[in-house]
């Protein structure tokens, strides 16, 4: 996300996208990567519909809340025991985490129960994305490495679009606890997908130490700032809306459109063979263009701008993830990368409850201006954070820090 290091100026492959399906692993990497996280995207919007009176949402938010804290402490076992044999024992928690919510929605349980039921299936599986990401370097060489990484961040885009779609339409056929049932095939096909990658190498020990995360600071301080616009942009957004005579339901497309746009120029980037060579100057271009989109969703006067400044915003969010992944895979050690991956997925999650919770305080009777005002803001400040990164790295030469 905040520049890259020498790698990037290695010689890229013809046809980078054929070389990644042709690598021994990938399509199971690949498959496991979308099953896996499709059960933990599902489950919130599932529980908010299954339950009625606000209490469906405090129920997800325990199940969020049992998902970050847990992510870093999962993922450290998860670096003690290699990709193959870690990333299968997180599915079949996550499958069981799943089994379980079935009974939660069918079963007349007390709010305190279903609370702590949630937050605990939370946990179980919680490390399993930052796994996926974790073994990239396992599977494919380092000339691959940036469009593996950039086709990750459309595997996430794409899921958390699908996702809650998905768990609408089959409550809407069927019923929540069907929903869960279908998490469950998707855990263990996931775990099945998971016994079938390449054995990788094994840390004999999982880094302990906070310290050795720190040279991906700067990308955890990035992501907690780009979190926190995305938060302020939620609440923001449908205020907006309503102050232009649009419905505050518009901001589900406008919100689409932002994951599609991501999605669309991962998918070309990926092909292409992902950022090489020139990506600090990429980043800072990247950043700049997200801070300009924030800016013009504050100013825009009517829908057609604010669709415009929505496609704009989502642009750089699949390159600058993918990027993120390069930076924490070539600074951080080996045996922390599992660690490093969930410290960052908590850092934007964090970052997005800040947002929502300052936008709670900043959007008051449907005006948008302050929350759409505290976004550019922030959008300036990690900006000028991560364009202040890529310049002190600049001529700093790279040591890869031992395992």
């Amino acid at each position: 996300m905040i520049g890259s290091p020498p790698a990037d100026r290695e010689d890229k492959p013809k046809y980078p996208l054929r070389s990644l399906v042709r690598r021994e692993g990938w399509l199971w990497w690949a498959s496991g990567a979308v099953l896996s996280r499709l059960p933990g995207n599902m489950v919130p919007i599932t529980l908010i519909l299954a339950f009625a009176q606000g209490r469906g949402a405090l129920v997800a938010g325990c199940f969020t809340f049992g998902t970050v804290t847990a992510a870093v402490w999962r993922a450290k076992a998860l670096d003690r025991t290699g990709a193959r044999r870690g990333l299968g024992k997180e599915a079949l928690l996550s499958a069981t985490a799943q089994a379980i919510l079935v009974l939660v929605v069918v079963l007349p349980l007390p709010t305190a129960g279903l609370t702590v039921i949630a937050a605990l299936a939370g946990a179980a599986g919680s490390a399993v994305s930052a796994g996926y990401r974790a073994a990239l370097p396992q599977i494919v060489p380092a000339p691959l490495l940036p469009a593996a990484y950039t086709a990750d961040a459309v595997i996430i885009e794409v899921s958390f679009v699908v996702s809650p779609v998905l768990a609408a339409g089959v409550i809407t056929l069927f019923s929540p606890a069907v929903v869960f049932l279908l998490g469950v095939v998707f855990a263990l096909t996931a775990a099945v997908a998971a016994r079938r990658l390449p054995a990788g190498r094994k840390s004999a020990t999982a880094a302990g130490r906070v310290g050795r995360l720190s040279p991906a600071l700067p990308v955890f301080v990035v992501a907690a700032g780009s979190g926190t616009v995305l938060g302020l942009l939620q609440a923001g957004v449908p205020a907006k809306l309503l102050q232009i005579g649009w419905a505050a339901a518009a901001a589900g497309l406008l919100f689409s459109v932002m994951s599609a746009t991501s999605g669309i120029v991962g998918a070309v980037i990926t092909a292409r063979g992902g950022l090489h060579g020139h990506s600090r100057r990429t980043a800072t271009v990247l950043f700049a263009l997200a801070t300009i989109a924030v800016v013009l969703l504050a100013v825009g006067p009517d829908f057609p701008t604010l669709l415009l400044a929505m496609a704009l915003f989502g642009a750089p969010l699949a390159p600058l993830n993918a990027l993120a992944g390069l930076v924490i895979v070539r600074r951080v050690p080996e045996a922390a990368h599992t660690q490093a991956f969930a410290v960052l997925s908590m850092c934007t999650v964090t970052g997005s409850s800040i947002g929502l919770a300052a936008a709670g305080v900043l959007v008051p009777a449907g005006y948008a201006g302050p929350s759409l005002a505290a976004a550019a803001l922030c959008a300036v400040i990690t900006t000028t954070v991560a364009v202040a990164h890529v310049r002190h790295h600049r001529h700093r030469p790279h040591l890869r820090r031992p395992a």
